[in-house]
């Protein structure tokens, strides 16, 4: 039993694929990894908010501010904001 009888004491985390793949983008980017990799993952989120391929960005394109900007977008009124730029 939990120690509210009309509400339940079962909190989990949720992520967003969108959340998840901005994660990705911004780790291998501050890891050196493979690029075009993370232009990959960034792209995905945009391919859902834009139609097709017209948001996508390139390589050269792409930065840890941009991440950062996409995550405002993104991310708008979920709490992630101040966190985000505490990290960055």
């Amino acid at each position: 039993r939990g120690s509210d009888v009309d509400f339940p004491d079962t909190d989990f985390p949720m992520f967003r694929l969108a959340d998840v793949y901005l994660i990705a983008a911004e780790a291998i980017l501050r890891g050196n990894g493979n690029k075009s990799k993370a232009v990959e993952y960034f792209n995905k989120v945009r391919q859902r908010a834009y139609t097709g391929s017209a948001g996508n960005l390139t390589e050269n394109e792409l930065s840890l501010n941009t991440i950062l900007d996409e995550r405002a977008r993104e991310l708008y009124w979920e709490g992630h904001r101040r966190t985000d730029l505490v990290r960055f």
